[in-house]
């Protein structure tokens, strides 16, 4: 059997001040998986919403060997790229703003990764 995964991930990182909102975070896509194996596809875009609109596109920020592991393809050299960091100046985010996190592979499939609340997303992060 053959099925297409699609895109996944997650945001692990949030830092919310009075002017600027940055974020971190993973996208993969496992592609085409087929009897165990994978063939992913490497992540196009990650871009970031506020209300709908967007404020801005994530850049690559390298290796994550964990999210890797955690897909249960440790060597993959695509999987093991899959970290991205977004951070945005200027912004003075509301804690009743909605953010959103959408990634698209290169076959232009997209996943929303995330979409909460400013208020949410800084009680996630924690003191």
């Amino acid at each position: 059997m053959k099925f297409e995964c699609g895109p996944t991930g997650a945001v692990d990182g949030i830092r919310v001040t009075e002017d600027s909102i940055s974020l971190a975070g993973w996208a993969a896509d496992l592609g085409f998986a087929v009897e165990g194996e994978v063939a992913p596809h490497a992540i196009s875009t990650v871009e970031v919403f506020l209300n709908g609109v967007q404020i801005g596109t994530a850049r690559s920020a390298g290796s994550r060997p964990d999210v890797a592991a955690y897909l249960g393809h440790h060597t993959n050299e695509v999987l093991l790229q899959c970290g991205w960091d977004f951070e945005a100046n200027g912004l003075i985010p509301r804690g009743d703003d909605i953010l959103a996190v959408v990634a698209t592979c290169e076959t232009g499939r997209s996943f929303v990764l995330d979409s909460t609340f400013v208020s949410d997303l800084i009680a996630r992060a924690g003191p």
